[in-house]
């Protein structure tokens, strides 16, 4: 995701409704759990390091 992306999301979540404000709420949150679990386990792969 670039800056002009996550200003543009920002924008959209400034502009929504309630409804809308938690669907991306969750998105965020689900995109941030999915890239922690991508990292740990590149940690692994790449220093043998255990997450």
């Amino acid at each position: 995701m670039n800056e002009d992306d996550k200003k543009a999301f920002l924008d959209d979540f400034k502009k929504g409704d309630i409804e809308k404000k938690l669907d991306m709420w969750y998105y965020a949150v689900d995109q941030e759990a999915i890239w922690e679990e991508v990292l740990a386990e590149m940690s692994v792969s790449t220093c043998g390091i255990m997450p």
